[in-house]
């Protein structure tokens, strides 16, 4: 592509950029999804502060169900692995910078969450890194590329943080004041300990 010397490559690499990177956003759609399906069906009338309201539908297939589809036809554990860690790069993506950059513009500094997040998923940010790159899979390309996607998402998620509409500043402030909990929600380990075992095992 013109403008992008990252992905001036023959057509396969190419191919399995994609690929991997589809993974990804797999991740990023379960998340997304798990996190607006508790919403009331007659609220997609409010709006999300700064972004367009995202469809809420349920989706026809579970991801979890696509994710472990391609792990099950995956030909090695190699590729195992990088499937796994297109599925942390999701979460990745969603819980730490984009949490942290929406809150920053609503005027709240989430870097403290933000921080303890990533110290707390380093090894697995590691590995899920040197695995997708394999392919020419950029996490913080994929960020650039999806940001306002998962933008909109977060927005929605945070309007709805109680359970009732509220004003984002408020509820990044409140998210902020339970950093310990959330936290403790947010642990990939335990959330995924399948996709965290195939990552943290594959060989460096």
């Amino acid at each position: 592509m013109e403008g992008s010397p990252r992905y001036d490559r023959p057509m396969f690499a190419t191919v399995k950029m994609l690929a991997a990177g589809i993974a990804g956003l797999v991740a990023f759609n379960l998340l997304a999804l798990t996190l607006t399906r508790d919403v009331a069906s007659d609220s997609t009338s409010a709006q999300a502060p700064r972004h367009n309201t995202p469809n809420l539908k349920p989706a026809p297939i579970s991801v979890h169900t696509l994710a472990d589809e391609k792990i099950a036809t995956a030909t090695t554990e190699r590729d195992k692995a990088k499937i796994a860690a297109g599925v942390f790069a999701g979460f990745w993506m969603l819980q730490g910078r984009g949490r942290a950059e929406l809150c920053e513009e609503a005027g709240v500094d989430l870097t403290p969450f933000r921080l303890r997040f990533e110290d707390q998923h380093a090894a697995l940010h590691t590995k899920a890194t040197m695995l997708l790159a394999e392919d020419g899979v950029d996490i913080e390309y994929l960020y650039s590329v999806q940001r306002d996607a998962i933008q909109s998402r977060l927005s929605y998620e945070m309007l709805y943080l109680d359970g009732a509409p509220t004003d984002l500043k408020d509820a990044c402030e409140r998210f902020l004041e339970r950093a310990d909990s959330n936290l403790a929600k947010r642990r990939f380990r335990q959330a995924e300990p399948g996709f965290a075992k195939r990552i943290l095992g594959a060989p460096t």
